[in-house]
């Protein structure tokens, strides 16, 4: 169970959007859907990263190692919680390519979380 009402609402809605066919849909292959979840996985990394031990913790260094899919799923992640090495993980992303279905999947994830918040 979730500690705060908004958050397990805006989870809710987010699932139904991916899952449930609501909203945009994403594309029929599913890479939206998994990217959101990596996007959460990330988000919930970096949000433990005072509490994690390495070598699980959450290390800016990481980022230099990623894939290209990984990468862009901890910078958005990194964007949406607001911390300090998402300009990192964007210039990284920037160098080592990003393709422009991966650019929409980002923008499609980013939105539907940013708009979500809002509501």
């Amino acid at each position: 169970m979730l500690p705060n009402r908004k958050v397990a609402k805006r989870l809710a809605r987010l699932e139904q959007t991916y899952f449930g066919g609501g909203g945009s849909r994403p594309p029929r292959d599913g890479r939206a859907m998994e990217f959101a979840r990596a996007s959460l996985r990330a988000m919930a990394h970096v949000k433990r990263q005072p509490i994690d031990e390495k070598p699980w913790r959450y290390e800016t260094e990481s980022l230099y190692h990623m894939e290209p899919e990984r990468l862009a799923a901890y910078a958005t992640g990194l964007a949406l919680v607001g911390h300090e090495d998402a300009d990192i993980a964007k210039e990284l992303l920037l160098s080592v390519g990003l393709d422009e279905e991966l650019q929409r999947t980002m923008n499609a994830v980013l939105s539907r979380f940013l708009r979500e918040s809002f509501s």
